[in-house]
C-alpha cells in the first residue's frame, strides 16, 4: 500500500474547537472607517467602560434623563466613542 492509498482511505481529523458551555466564539471586529467623531454629530451618553479584556468592552450601563440603564440597549454596530469624540469602535454581536 502506498502514501496516495492511504490518504484517500483515511479521511483525516476534522479540526474542532472545544468550548465550554457559556463560552463565546471569537466575534468578528469591524473597524470603523473615522478615528474621531466631529463636534457637529450629537452623543448620547451610555454609560462608563468598566473593563476591557482583548477585543471585548465591558460597558456599565447609566441612566440617562429619560431611560433607565436596564431599559437602554445598543443596537449592533452602533459606534462606541470617548468623550474627547475619538473612537473606540463598533458595539458587536457574540
Amino acid at each position: 500500500m502506498d502514501d496516495e492509498d492511504e490518504d484517500e482511505e483515511g479521511g483525516g481529523a476534522v479540526a474542532a474547537t472545544v468550548r465550554t458551555k457559556n463560552e463565546f466564539s471569537e466575534p468578528d471586529i469591524m473597524i470603523p472607517p473615522v478615528l474621531q467623531v466631529g463636534p457637529d454629530e450629537q452623543l448620547e451618553r451610555v454609560g462608563e467602560i468598566m473593563n476591557i479584556v482583548n477585543n471585548v468592552v465591558i460597558v456599565k450601563g447609566g441612566g440617562s434623563g429619560t431611560h433607565r440603564a436596564s431599559e437602554h440597549a445598543l443596537d449592533a454596530e452602533t459606534l462606541l466613542v470617548y468623550d474627547d469624540r475619538k473612537v473606540l469602535g463598533y458595539v458587536g454581536t457574540i
